[in-house]
């Protein structure tokens, strides 16, 4: 069947392209996106800050509690699974800092709407669970995308990654992931007068449209009409 040949590829980041060498008509380059319908309900969010996500080493935390104690009167909330905190010390004895485990993926819509700012601390080396592996330079995470659909103002770490999609003063605030006081100097900022920031929230959402699944799978579909005979489409 001359397999090896006759295989087109969907990578999730424009890096993987390069990094196997790929020719522009065997493949195409899409961002994960998010279903905009589960994002309807418009309650008034609270000024508060929150994370949803993985607590592995790079995605944030141990940045969120830096920032958490020099913002010691705002809520933080943390989502995700607290059996992999074991190893992050005094976490504790951060009174405004909420653990909430793990939830639901349905629910996921709800708690970022309730919270005003949604934190993505990303660092410049990002592991995944399995071991020895990190993707700061390949990955494009659903997050970003559940953030933008929220219509709430995002505050994510300055990255080249999605440099595409996350833009400074315009969908988000950009900050420097080694520096926690620049993101508390933001945050308050942003609490003390948010009706001055809500422009941003209006253009994640303009962003997040871009991004639909329904307009990921037209782009497969018309990259699949591109090919003259039959394919298996892999995604990386």
């Amino acid at each position: 069947l001359n397999l090896l040949d006759n295989l087109r590829y969907i990578f999730i980041h424009k890096n993987l392209k390069k990094r196997y060498n790929i020719s522009k008509s065997k493949c195409v380059v899409l961002d994960d996106a998010v279903e905009l319908e589960d994002f309807k309900s418009k309650p008034k969010p609270l000024k508060s800050c929150v994370y949803t996500g993985s607590f592995v080493k790079g995605k944030g935390i141990e940045l969120i509690i830096k920032i958490a104690k020099l913002c010691p009167k705002i809520k933080f909330y943390a989502y995700g699974n607290i059996n992999t905190l074991e190893k992050i010390n005094n976490f504790k004895e951060i009174k405004n800092l909420i653990f909430m485990n793990y939830i639901d993926y349905s629910k996921v819509p709800k708690v970022l709407k309730k919270n005003l700012i949604l934190l993505m601390p990303y660092q410049k080396k990002i592991s995944i669970l399995a071991k020895n592996i990190y993707v700061q330079n390949y990955f494009s995470p659903l997050k970003l995308f559940e953030y933008l659909a929220s219509g709430n103002i995002i505050i994510a770490s300055k990255l080249p990654v999605y440099n595409h999609i996350l833009k400074n003063n315009h969908n988000s605030v950009l900050c420097d992931p080694n520096n926690p006081r620049e993101w508390s100097i933001q945050i308050n900022k942003i609490l003390s007068n948010p009706h001055k920031y809500r422009y941003l929230s209006k253009n994640s959402f303009q962003t997040a449209k871009k991004y639909t699944w329904f307009n990921r799978a037209k782009r497969i579909l018309n990259f699949a009409k591109k090919i003259n005979w039959t394919c298996i489409l892999l995604k990386i």
